[in-house]
């Protein structure tokens, strides 16, 4: 009864890693695919006219535009150098957007413009009775 007793005790202790190990490679796996999965979504979802920040896995920085979205890699366009650089979804860590803080300072310069020219114009035209 002792034999067997110990017997069992040490199958399950020469066991039992192999199986946790492979579960936790299994589990890791899908958490991988799940984060890939999650990327590629928000990178579609924010489309070719954002302007993207994206922080890779070795801690590197892009910025710039989405200039292609692939199956399994994203072309981001930096407009500073005018390079494109191509990117696999699975080297990528996180994807934010980059709000822009001009585009209302252009949009009142804009509206200025429009309001004075139509001064401009309405002053140049003769008040006929």
């Amino acid at each position: 009864m002792m034999k067997q007793l110990v017997s069992l005790l040490l199958s399950i202790a020469f066991v039992a890693p192999s199986c946790t190990s492979s579960f936790a490679v299994s589990f890791q796996g899908e958490n991988e695919a799940k984060e890939i999965a999650d990327v590629k979504t928000r990178i579609e979802k924010l489309g070719r006219t954002t302007r993207i920040e994206i922080k890779l896995r070795n801690k590197k920085k892009l910025k710039g535009y989405v200039q292609e979205i692939a199956k399994d890699h994203v072309v981001i366009s930096d407009l500073k150098t005018n390079t494109e650089t191509m990117v696999a979804y699975p080297e990528i860590l996180q994807v934010k957007e980059i709000k822009d803080h001009h585009f209302w300072d252009r949009k009142l310069f804009i509206i200025a413009a429009v309001i004075g020219s139509a001064f401009v114009i309405a002053g140049t035209y003769p008040n006929k009775p």
